[in-house]
């Protein structure tokens, strides 16, 4: 079906198309129904019309005063002259013997010795079909005169009216069973607007579309109130980040003069508080990377960095950065593996960037996992995805922690208060996989954690 843009599967599966198939449904029952009233009423209509005929027919017959030769002369002068009255009438004596008419309506006909009636059509032992209509006239001395009409052959003829009739009303179910995909399939295009606003939205990408409103319904509502609200939440955001990203940047200067003051002062302070000068220098360059970090993240979560995307070449990146920090992990009992599929050479993304996310994870792991077995570094392809992960063998992270491992400054309930570092190495590469719009996902490595990012086909 050409005209669906949209999969078939979802149409069908979509509220409006099922509340629709309810209502066709109904006009289906009612559609039968209608054509069962039909038939019924054309058989009632048809019926009643043949009887009130006969009816007349029997009335402007001049039997009255008549004897048995008269009757007998009349009738078939009568029937001489009107053929078709002929075929419907039969006229017997007294011993129910056909004397003038149609002598086959005998068939349809119970006689005895109180004279003839026609079957009765639901009489199973005859095996009638629909039936016979007549009128008897007891003739007295003369016999009787019954004229019937099979309605066999009228039936027949009426019985495709109800069918066009309905014919007719499926069509038009039809039409509006295709209208109605259409109309679904408008509905889920701007209901997919909606979600890939929110998609945006949600991974980073704040360039909300401008709404169209057309028909002013309840999906241009819903329309207008998300994308409003997606702004207001944008706006907030921005504020919250600027603010932190203007105080990071204003206070790196007035720390990087108290840093280089505090060099000038070490070099001409006595031994006995050169120590202390030192841990206080120290102090102002761990506050330093923090706020360096912060920028950062500001940068890469509000779209500030615009670095133009370059190829990687990702094995001889990833084999320098086992070799760097090799030393580091041995040196606290780990052994840092690299596990690098054939298939994997190129990442579309920024450099810089895929390189400060790969250094967090191995430094996370040599943090938490000191001395407890190896960590490994793994780059491979699943499903037609890149899959860049970093695995230790440490304590890891419960599941239901997940969440708040990548939230700025998360202190996780089983980690040591003391731990070093400021807990945003992994909001940094939460950052990161959502400016490469990249998938992070954490997994037990049975024992400790794997952290993987799973970049899209298309970067790769």
């Amino acid at each position: 079906m050409k005209f669906i843009k949209q999969p078939l599967g979802r149409l069908l599966d979509s509220s409006y198309f099922r509340q629709m198939a309810s209502v066709a449904y109904l006009l289906l029952l009612v559609i039968l129904l209608t054509m069962i009233a039909i038939g019924c009423l054309f058989r009632a209509v048809a019926f009643g019309h043949v009887q009130e005929t006969l009816l007349n027919e029997i009335s402007q017959l001049d039997l009255a005063n008549k004897s048995a030769p008269e009757v007998h002369d009349y009738l078939d002068e009568l029937l001489r002259e009107r053929p078709k009255l002929a075929e419907h009438a039969i006229y017997l004596n007294l011993d129910h013997q056909p004397e003038l008419g149609n002598a086959a309506l005998m068939d349809k006909l119970l006689c005895d010795h109180d004279g003839c009636e026609l079957k009765n059509p639901t009489d199973s032992q005859h095996h009638l079909a629909t039936g016979t209509v007549g009128v008897r006239m007891n003739l007295g001395e003369a016999g009787e005169l019954i004229l019937a009409y099979d309605m066999d052959s009228m039936m027949l003829r009426v019985q495709p009216v109800p069918l066009i009739a309905g014919m007719i009303m499926l069509t038009v179910l039809v039409i509006v069973l295709f209208m109605t995909l259409r109309a679904g399939q408008h509905n889920l295009g701007r209901i997919d607007n909606v979600l890939r606003s929110m998609q945006r939205f949600s991974s980073g990408r704040y360039d909300l579309a401008t709404v169209n409103v057309t028909s002013n319904d309840e999906i241009d509502q819903l329309n207008v109130a998300v994308v409003d609200n997606l702004k207001t939440i944008k706006r907030l955001l921005n504020e919250v980040s600027g603010l932190s990203h203007h105080i990071a940047h204003e206070m790196r200067t007035p720390l990087t003069r108290l840093q280089n003051h505090l060099s000038d002062i070490i070099e001409q302070a006595p031994n006995s508080i050169v120590p202390e000068l030192h841990q206080l220098q120290q102090e102002c360059g761990s506050i330093q990377t923090l706020f360096s970090a912060l920028l950062q993240i500001g940068e890469v979560e509000t779209g500030r960095r615009r670095s133009a995307p370059t190829l990687i070449d990702l094995p001889p990146l990833l084999d320098d950065l086992v070799d760097y920090y090799q030393p580091l992990a041995e040196d606290q009992g780990n052994q840092l593996q690299l596990l690098l599929s054939e298939d994997v050479r190129f990442l579309r993304g920024d450099r810089s960037l895929i390189m400060q996310v790969v250094s967090n994870l191995i430094e996370n792991a040599m943090k938490y996992a000191a001395g407890q077995g190896d960590i490994c570094v793994h780059a491979c392809r699943r499903n037609g995805q890149l899959v860049l992960a970093v695995s230790d063998q440490g304590p890891g992270i419960a599941e239901h922690q997940y969440d708040k491992a990548i939230e700025r400054f998360a202190r996780l309930d089983d980690r040591p208060a003391s731990a070093p570092g400021y807990g945003l190495g992994l909001t940094l590469v939460r950052a990161v996989a959502d400016y490469h719009q990249a998938q992070l996902v954490f997994s037990n490595n049975q024992p400790g954690l794997r952290v993987e990012l799973r970049f899209p086909e298309r970067l790769s």
